[in-house]
């Protein structure tokens, strides 16, 4: 009731899923934690050894909620070869290739796949094949930031020539992509070489917040 008469508001009582939907929010909260691990790894908030730990402990409660995720398991390799354990992260690639070589699992997955076996086969030929491959899907998904990334670090050429890269990540800012993941990236560019920022557009100023937010930018 109300002073204006009697009012009666419709409610909608829906049941939940239950286990699904709390099984995808849990790993979603997880994702972002090795996200916000990442970051502060980069950023000297914590030391290699701390982050290692933590982000051993993250991916293996992602297996745990879905051991049939290709993307977890490749998590998994990329830190074991981060401490040198090469071949058990080679192990775990040879498993997961019967996972991503089916041609039904995202194209940002199967280029990580790609990116990983670049980090154990430094084989020149080798590399520049998985790494043709790896902008050949880039080109038919150009706003996906997840494979862009990849190529920030197999593209030798953006390693070389920061403006570059800079101009890659603003690209992909102006279609839409505002990972923390490019914005760190972006970050770390303006660190070591400030003369990148020039024009104070939409894309520098959101870096800049995201920046001083994080309290990551250098005085």
């Amino acid at each position: 009731v109300t002073p204006y008469g009697e009012m009666t508001v419709p409610v909608t009582v829906t049941q939940s899923a239950g286990g699904k939907e709390n099984k995808e929010f849990r790993q979603k909260e997880l994702i972002l934690l090795l996200m916000n691990d990442y970051l502060d790894f980069q950023f000297k908030k914590r030391n290699m050894a701390t982050w290692i730990t933590k982000t051993g402990d993250t991916i293996e409660k992602l297996i745990r909620l879905d051991e049939t995720n290709p993307a977890y398991r490749m998590f998994q390799a990329q830190l074991l070869m981060t401490q040198e354990r090469y071949n058990e992260a080679k192990w775990i690639l040879d498993h997961v290739d019967d996972m991503v070589s089916k041609g039904d699992c995202a194209p940002e997955i199967y280029c990580y796949y790609l990116y990983l076996n670049t980090l154990y086969n430094r084989e020149e030929e080798f590399v520049n094949e998985q790494l043709e491959t790896i902008e050949e899907i880039f080109l038919r998904n150009p706003s996906n930031w997840r494979i862009a990334w990849l190529l920030l670090y197999v593209r030798e050429e953006l390693g070389r020539v920061p403006a570059k890269k800079w101009k890659l990540i603003e690209d992909l800012f102006y279609c839409n992509s505002y990972s923390p993941i490019l914005y760190t990236e972006a970050v770390m560019l303006l660190n070591a070489n400030p003369i990148l920022l020039q024009k104070l557009d939409g894309f520098e100023i959101q870096l800049l917040n995201f920046a001083t937010k994080k309290q990551i930018l250098s005085p």
